[in-house]
């Protein structure tokens, strides 16, 4: 499967990824990587279009800055994205704020 990996975007270039996964071709990924790009505006874009990428399985928003209110915009987001399964956010600048806005999504294996 290919991986879709964006490292260190500008403000633009990550309008520009948002408004691609917003259309036909984006909306099909299975793997998405953005690492060293997300501080809390790019997270609050990234998670309104997080909502239209439905055949998303994996998630890696690791070495982002995104802190605790970008993370629970994206967190909101990961609500209605029933196939996600793996979501890496180490090394992003989260505290505990941000961590329990990701509680209710924790799925038990089995």
């Amino acid at each position: 499967r290919p991986n879709n990996c964006f490292r260190a975007l500008e403000e633009n270039d990550m309008s520009a990824l948002c408004a691609w996964l917003q259309g036909s071709q984006g909306c099909k990924i299975e793997h998405l990587t953005i690492q060293y790009s997300l501080d809390t505006r790019g997270a609050i874009l990234l998670a309104a279009t997080l909502k239209s990428c439905q055949e998303l399985q994996v998630l890696d928003l690791s070495h982002n800055r995104m802190g605790d209110d970008g993370l629970l915009q994206i967190s909101h987001a990961l609500q209605h994205m029933p196939s996600l399964e793996d979501v890496d956010l180490q090394r992003s600048s989260i505290g505990n704020a941000g961590l329990s806005s990701l509680l209710p999504l924790l799925k038990e294996d089995g």
